[in-house]
């Protein structure tokens, strides 16, 4: 029973919970000031998780990654059904450090951000990292805890690409060097004509405007270009993020679990 509700934690809320987000408690942001129990910005006492359910029937239950469905210790997520986690308690930081993405008297802006390995709170690490892969290294390590035995596993591997802000690495950034140059309008017509093909949408006349009136031939030469980097970074994210499922499901393999395990 899980609905995309267009918004990070309502949706984080509504796939932990099976729950429309507002009775889940998180019907808007974590951060919201609202005296109301369907806003409280965590989840209600009575809300029972995925894990919850899993762990009461033998699972080792596990998260790797975003949390973002409760900021105090009390709603972290060894509160609500996981044995183990690693886990960013916030909404976004930068994907190379533990740091702010931008300065604290911004609007909803975490300026105290949150990671922890199980209860105890991380130090910032000395080296640069970035998130979508270390988030796999711990998933990997929590699968392969020698003390899992025969028990079997729930992960919940919650990566924090492709959301804000835009941060790839060099090298999967010149893979999508020139990809989106031709623009918005083109792209958005080739993957209609290659749905059609597949027999994913049904036949129709005409496609509705992409951004209204607005055609990307139209577009000042700098915000061509503004878009066109924005692209190139967000789909660099989404590859790293492809090729890090590619190696949990390699360890998988590796371990002998692939066969008994399902991925959504």
């Amino acid at each position: 029973h899980f609905y995309n509700a267009g918004r990070c934690c309502p949706s984080r809320a509504s796939l932990l919970s099976g729950l429309y987000p507002h009775k889940a408690g998180i019907g808007g942001m974590t951060d919201q000031q609202v005296d109301l129990s369907s806003y409280q910005g965590y989840f209600k006492n009575s809300v029972v998780t995925i894990a919850d359910v899993l762990k009461a029937q033998g699972y080792n239950t596990y998260t790797s990654g975003k949390w973002h469905v409760g900021h105090r210790e009390q709603h972290w997520p060894l509160n609500h059904g996981f044995d183990h986690c690693y886990s960013f308690i916030h909404g976004a930081s930068s994907y190379f450090d533990f740091l702010p993405y931008r300065n604290a008297d911004w609007p909803h802006s975490d300026g105290n951000l949150t990671w922890v390995r199980d209860s105890q709170v991380l130090e910032s690490p000395d080296t640069l990292i970035y998130t979508t892969d270390l988030y796999t290294d711990e998933a990997i390590r929590l699968i392969n805890r020698p003390e899992n035995g025969e028990a079997p596993f729930f992960m919940y591997l919650a990566y924090n690409a492709p959301h804000w802000p835009l941060h790839a690495l060099p090298e999967d950034m010149a893979k999508y060097k020139g990809v989106y140059d031709q623009g918005y309008d083109s792209i958005r017509l080739k993957r209609y004509m290659k749905m059609l093909k597949q027999g994913i949408l049904p036949t129709v006349d005409t496609l509705s405007d992409a951004y209204g009136d607005t055609r990307w031939a139209d577009l000042d030469e700098l915000v061509k270009q503004d878009y066109i980097n924005k692209m190139e970074v967000y789909a660099a994210m989404v590859d790293r993020m492809d090729q890090n499922i590619g190696r949990l499901i390699n360890n998988l393999e590796q371990t002998g679990k692939m066969d008994n395990t399902l991925l959504i």
